[in-house]
């Protein structure tokens, strides 16, 4: 729902504010991008040089969003993101770093991954878990010494070891990476005076505050020290990202880092109706004093909906046929996993449907390689044999390197095999005959091409699972996605599970007669999903954070799933009310078997007179 100018009262007295320092607390739908907006053309407007302004964003949609709004010229580059602003200042400040980089230093994300793999490799552990023990102390400003003195369990000793190599070995070439960026920049500008006058700003201004972490804090302190302007807008009930640092709990963070600080409510909700603004103010977690003035000059409009379902493919059929306005309307998730159920409506029903983001089962790495796997087996492309060589699996584990100038990749080299000496025979044929200079690479090649000749015929007469059974027992796709123990510390984003993917892949398979007609089905689901304008939503919960649309489903709400069995309560909370305040005018809430007891505990509270109530879907 837009909203009509002028700017209201409490958008006002931030669009006005100048001096000091001052925290916005923004709730949902109530205008902050126009607010923050505003006070950037005020600024200007008052004579303020672009150059002279800073401010930083979450994402780099949110940067252009917010320039486009202002119609700058590209070369006024006062919104940014974190990172790139300190890969900025790194450039220009290189040489007065404590130890030598380069004048261009990034260490590209691809690159760090496959440093931190090659080390997990040699302690046996997973490189991703790894990798993100390695960002979230970094995240935390911790460094390899102390993450080894406050290591609590051998694998938190393990990645403190394999964090110091990685560090060694980034610092050996004179790089760093995007969190090691952050951290020198705040090193910098706190350690060197003469540095930090460099860069001060007159009005520094941070969206998104409450997704901030403490690094990033340091630095915001650093720039805005000499004028003593600083402005952060956020939502503490939307804080999500607290597995990776950030400081959820806004005021409180804020008021401690500057005594005395203002704070602003922005409290009048233009998007929501006021039946879902009334819902949404009962679950917010965080009681402040926005929440407490939360109001809406929208129409009442109709309550909120709630369903429960027998089972997870019910709870998808009976949403996605209900939905009367593909356009308007989101279904939303806590898991990627869960959003197959709906993907494979979808498919089933030819609906035009699009994902946000990294949403999405079928999209993901692990689920994409397996499909690959598949399609090698019955339907043999040559997009489906490369993929396969690329899948995260035993079989290819030493296939899967990159190329340099002196050495071109394993892929490299059988496309140059397969044109020199097949020319357009199809790679299938090629890869039993597979030949190059290091006879190791070429037998692990031609391993792979024997496998899918005998599983060519082995799975022909059997059902889909079983299929895939043969198929995980010759390629070992369930093997490389061990799952992360459950007694892991970090919290991490729960959004995607490799491991559990898989075997949900595996169940989708138990419903076809044949390897044949599940590939097909997953053909069905692709195509559908190719679809970009007037189609379904489909999209977990933090992809769609700062969207919204007229009709949201938010599905899958069970137990041990929303709240997530591995996260933070409170944040879980407020990851239901990020769902929840997506919706414009109709929102519907549904669980399948068991339902959470963020929902059961809504019901019993006067949503609807008890739980057996609910609307039995199905």
């Amino acid at each position: 729902m837009g909203k009509s100018n002028p700017l209201d009262p409490y958008q006002l007295a931030v669009v006005r504010f100048r001096h000091g320092y001052a925290v916005v607390m923004a709730a949902w739908g109530s205008g902050k991008t126009t607010t923050v907006v505003g006070r950037i053309r005020s600024l200007l407007a008052d004579g303020v040089r672009p150059e002279r302004i800073l401010s930083s964003t979450f994402t780099k949609e949110g940067a252009k969003e917010m320039a486009a709004r202002l119609d700058l010229k590209s070369e006024h580059k006062l919104f940014t993101t974190f990172h790139s602003w300190a890969l900025k200042f790194i450039r220009h400040e290189f040489e007065s770093l404590p130890y030598p980089v380069r004048p261009n230093p990034l260490c590209l994300p691809l690159d760090a991954a496959r440093t931190i793999a090659k080390l997990s490799k040699q302690w046996d552990v997973e490189w991703k878990d790894a990798s993100n023990f390695i960002s979230l102390m970094k995240r935390r400003g911790i460094d390899p010494d102390r993450a080894a003195n406050e290591a609590k369990t051998d694998k938190e000793d393990c990645y403190a070891t394999i964090y110091r190599k990685y560090e060694q070995e980034l610092r050996s070439k004179g790089l760093l990476d995007f969190d090691s960026i952050v951290i020198e920049t705040a090193n910098l500008l706190e350690k060197r005076h003469d540095v930090a006058a460099r860069w001060q700003y007159e009005y520094v201004q941070v969206d998104e505050a409450q997704d901030t972490d403490a690094v990033q804090w340091r630095i915001i302190k650093a720039i805005s020290k000499e004028h003593g302007n600083l402005l952060a807008v956020g939502d503490e009930n939307q804080g999500m990202y607290s597995w990776r640092g950030s400081e959820s709990y806004l005021q409180s963070y804020f008021l401690g880092l500057f005594p005395g600080a203002k704070v602003f409510p922005l409290p009048i909700n233009y998007r929501s109706t006021g039946a879902l603004v009334e819902y949404c103010k009962k679950i917010a977690p965080i009681k402040n004093e926005t929440v407490a003035l939360l109001s809406t000059p929208n129409e009442r409009g109709v309550d909120p909906t709630f369903k429960l379902y027998l089972r997870e493919d019910e709870e998808a059929k009976q949403i996605v046929t209900g939905v009367t306005d593909l356009g308007g309307t989101a279904i939303l998730a806590r898991t990627n996993r869960q959003l197959a159920a709906f993907e494979n409506v979808c498919g089933e029903m030819g609906l035009r449907y699009k994902l946000l983001g990294k949403s999405g089962f079928w999209g993901q790495r692990e689920v994409k390689d397996a499909v690959a796997v598949v399609g090698s087996i019955v339907c043999p492309t040559d997009s489906n044999i490369l993929r396969t060589l690329q899948a995260r699996c035993e079989a290819t584990k030493f296939i899967r390197k990159t190329g340099n100038r002196e050495r071109p990749s394993t892929i490299d080299q059988l496309k140059r095999y397969q044109e020199l000496n097949f020319g357009t025979t199809p790679l299938n044929q090629v890869l039993s005959h597979f030949n190059c200079d290091d006879s190791m690479q070429a037998q692990y090649v031609r391993g792979v091409g024997n496998a899918i000749r005998v599983l060519r015929v082995e799975t022909a007469q059997l059902n889909g699972r079983a299929a895939m059974q043969a198929i995980d027992r010759y390629f070992g796709l369930l093997s490389a996605y061990d799952e992360v123990s459950d007694d892991e510390d970090d919290k991490k984003n729960f959004d995607n599970e490799p491991g559990k993917n898989l075997l949900t892949l595996f169940d989708y398979a138990n419903r076809y007669a044949s390897l044949r007609l599940f590939y097909d089905f997953t053909e069905r689901v692709r195509r559908a999903h190719l679809a970009r304008t007037n189609c379904l939503t489909l999209s977990t919960i933090h992809q769609a954070k700062g969207k919204e649309w007229p009709n949201v489903f938010v599905a899958g709400v069970n137990d041990e799933v929303l709240p997530h069995i591995k996260g933070d309560l409170e944040e879980e909370k407020r990851i239901y009310l990020v769902a929840c305040s997506r919706a414009a005018k109709k929102l519907q809430v549904s669980a399948n078997g068991v339902a959470s007891e963020l929902i059961k505990a809504d019901v019993k509270s006067g949503t609807a007179d008890k739980w057996e109530n609910w609307t039995l879907g199905g």
